[in-house]
């Protein structure tokens, strides 16, 4: 079985997540899902500026979706994380009102698909996201792509996933997100170039297919590591975009993933993650990304940039893991600042995933 058909039994009995949102949807409905879609979160490890290029992984934190057609063309919207705010809108009233923040995408998204022919009827959905915005995953977009295919896959139609995303339209600096979520593979990486019109500059959208390099940070001793700061002064926080000069660092750590030196690997990608920091304008990093950054190389990180301005990415060897969460915990406790929270991963989607030959991964 492949494609985005629903979830067989087999998955649902080995992926939690995916039993969960089906869980949920049978207390909250009453009836059984006809399927359950997954996509996963993605990680910009450089690059990803509008315009720009991006080299990006798909990772082990996933949005799932539960769902069931409807006769009419109502679509009903609940999400196991808001079990109080379930929503029900007309998709023949366009902009029909108010709607609480997290169902305001899934209606975007019901938009785009029926105005360009994907979308042919209601739906009953149940939506579950396994890490939160602010942690630097994308989870978001990776929402707005299991919501894609659970629709699309409901209405009874099966467009490609390049359709899919030429449907969804621009995203912005989290195109390279969104494309990793759809059209990303098991232990890989992307690297996604931005589209190009002949004569002009890059035009918002995807871009052509994505390259996949194998990458599996497991096999090379790696660990990559999410620090997502808390929310502290509450003073403002300043836009963040990643420096240009990452177009020529994506073709680096491509080089470097396709030489598959366990050696080299984490040295130069870790290398070229701190250069990335670097380079990125002072003024558009938070002091307390900076705090991190600088607290993990100093504890033996091998490399560390900003992802966001609420965001840190670091690349550490599994020896020293404990000593560099520790360690940026510690500078800002030191600082009176609330500690970040700690994320990490070593693959690009869990073996249990894999193992079910990628169904799980293609949105079952």
């Amino acid at each position: 079985m492949s494609g985005d058909a629903g979830a067989s039994e087999l998955e649902l009995r080995l992926v939690p997540r995916l039993r969960l949102v089906r869980y949920a949807f049978e207390k909250t409905y009453g009836s059984e899902p006809a399927g359950v879609w997954q996509a996963p979160g993605a990680l910009v490890l450089l690059g990803g500026r509008p315009g720009g290029r991006a080299l990006a992984v798909p990772v082990r934190w996933s949005a799932a979706v539960a769902g069931a057609p409807r006769g009419d063309r109502l679509l009903v919207v609940g999400s196991l994380n808001r079990p109080a705010e379930p929503v029900c809108l007309d998709l023949e009233v366009p902009d029909g009102g108010a709607l609480p923040g997290w169902a305001g995408p899934v209606r975007a998204v019901a938009e785009a698909l029926r105005e360009a022919g994907h979308l042919t009827g209601g739906a009953t959905l149940m939506l579950n996201a396994d890490v939160p915005e602010t942690a630097g995953v994308a989870s978001l977009e990776a929402l707005r792509c299991g919501t894609a295919l659970a629709l699309t896959s409901l209405s009874g139609g099966a467009p490609s996933r390049g359709a899919l995303l030429a449907a969804l339209g621009d995203a912005g600096d989290q195109m390279p997100a969104r494309v990793a979520s759809l059209l990303g593979r098991p232990g890989h990486a992307l690297v996604i170039e931005p589209p190009v019109v002949e004569g002009s500059p890059p035009a918002p959208g995807p871009g052509p297919e994505p390259v996949h390099i194998p990458f599996e940070p497991a096999a090379a001793g790696l660990r990559l590591v999410l620090i997502a700061l808390r929310p502290g002064d509450g003073g403002p926080v300043p836009r963040w975009q990643p420096d240009a000069s990452d177009d020529a660092r994506v073709d680096q750590a491509a080089g470097l993933l396709r030489a598959a030196d366990p050696a080299e690997l984490g040295p130069g990608l870790g290398a070229l993650l701190t250069a990335s920091h670097r380079a990125c304008p002072g003024a558009g990093t938070a002091p307390e990304a900076e705090l991190a950054v600088q607290s993990a190389i100093r504890s033996g990180a091998l490399g560390a940039r900003a992802t966001s301005a609420r965001g840190v990415l670091a690349l550490v060897g599994a020896p020293s893991l404990r000593a560099v969460r520790g360690a940026v915990a510690q500078a800002f406790r030191a600082r009176g600042l609330p500690v970040p929270r700690f994320l990490t991963t070593a693959a690009c989607w869990p073996k249990a995933d894999q193992d079910l030959g990628g169904l799980s991964w293609t949105g079952v």
